[in-house]
Protein backbone atom coordinates (compact mmCIF):
# COMPACT_ATOMS: atom_id res chain seq x y z
CA UNK A 1 0.00 0.00 0.00
CA UNK A 2 1.28 3.44 -0.92
CA UNK A 3 1.46 5.83 2.03
CA UNK A 4 1.05 9.61 1.88
CA UNK A 5 4.80 10.35 1.69
CA UNK A 6 5.15 7.98 -1.24
CA UNK A 7 2.23 9.71 -2.99
CA UNK A 8 3.86 13.08 -2.50
CA UNK A 9 7.18 11.78 -3.83
CA UNK A 10 5.42 10.34 -6.87
CA UNK A 11 3.68 13.70 -7.41
CA UNK A 12 7.02 15.51 -7.13
CA UNK A 13 8.63 13.24 -9.72
CA UNK A 14 5.64 13.62 -12.04
CA UNK A 15 5.76 17.41 -11.63
CA UNK A 16 9.49 17.47 -12.44
CA UNK A 17 9.00 15.31 -15.54
CA UNK A 18 6.07 17.44 -16.68
CA UNK A 19 7.99 20.67 -16.12
CA UNK A 20 10.90 19.36 -18.19
CA UNK A 21 8.54 18.17 -20.93
CA UNK A 22 6.85 21.58 -20.98
CA UNK A 23 10.23 23.32 -21.31
CA UNK A 24 11.27 21.00 -24.12
CA UNK A 25 7.94 21.35 -25.93
CA UNK A 26 7.72 25.13 -25.52
CA UNK A 27 11.35 26.26 -25.91
CA UNK A 28 13.26 23.14 -27.08
CA UNK A 29 15.25 23.35 -23.85
CA UNK A 30 15.54 20.76 -21.10
CA UNK A 31 15.12 23.52 -18.50
CA UNK A 32 14.52 27.06 -19.70
CA UNK A 33 15.63 29.81 -17.34
CA UNK A 34 12.63 31.07 -15.38
CA UNK A 35 10.64 27.91 -16.13
CA UNK A 36 9.24 27.71 -12.60
CA UNK A 37 7.88 31.26 -12.84
CA UNK A 38 6.26 30.59 -16.21
CA UNK A 39 4.64 27.43 -14.87
CA UNK A 40 3.46 29.20 -11.71
CA UNK A 41 1.70 31.79 -13.90
CA UNK A 42 0.16 28.97 -15.94
CA UNK A 43 -1.02 27.30 -12.74
CA UNK A 44 -2.58 30.49 -11.41
CA UNK A 45 -4.52 30.88 -14.66
CA UNK A 46 -5.81 27.30 -14.36
CA UNK A 47 -3.82 26.08 -17.37
CA UNK A 48 -3.10 22.46 -18.23
CA UNK A 49 -0.23 20.69 -19.93
CA UNK A 50 -0.43 17.15 -21.22
CA UNK A 51 -3.94 16.84 -19.80
CA UNK A 52 -2.72 17.72 -16.31
CA UNK A 53 -3.75 20.89 -14.47
CA UNK A 54 -0.60 22.58 -13.23
CA UNK A 55 -2.05 23.64 -9.88
CA UNK A 56 -3.24 20.12 -9.09
CA UNK A 57 0.27 18.78 -9.76
CA UNK A 58 1.90 21.53 -7.71
CA UNK A 59 -0.46 21.07 -4.77
CA UNK A 60 -0.12 17.27 -4.86
CA UNK A 61 3.66 17.65 -4.87
CA UNK A 62 3.52 20.22 -2.09
CA UNK A 63 5.68 22.70 -3.99
CA UNK A 64 7.50 23.40 -7.21
CA UNK A 65 10.91 22.65 -8.73
CA UNK A 66 13.33 25.49 -9.36
CA UNK A 67 16.88 25.81 -10.64
CA UNK A 68 18.72 28.43 -8.58
CA UNK A 69 21.52 30.30 -10.31
CA UNK A 70 24.08 28.91 -7.86
CA UNK A 71 22.94 25.26 -8.16
CA UNK A 72 24.08 22.49 -10.47
CA UNK A 73 20.60 20.96 -10.70
CA UNK A 74 16.99 21.55 -9.77
CA UNK A 75 15.84 21.77 -6.17
CA UNK A 76 12.37 21.34 -4.74
CA UNK A 77 10.80 24.31 -2.94
CA UNK A 78 7.77 23.83 -0.71
CA UNK A 79 4.61 25.64 -1.69
CA UNK A 80 4.75 27.64 1.55
CA UNK A 81 8.31 28.83 0.77
CA UNK A 82 7.46 29.48 -2.89
CA UNK A 83 4.45 31.65 -2.07
CA UNK A 84 5.81 33.18 1.11
CA UNK A 85 2.88 31.65 2.94
CA UNK A 86 0.32 33.14 0.54
CA UNK A 87 -1.45 31.50 -2.36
Amino acid sequence: MVDELDRQEIARRLLLRTMRDFSEYTWCAGWMGGLEHAIWKEAQRGEYFGGMPWMVLIEAAGGIWTWPDDADDVVFVSLEDWTGGEQ
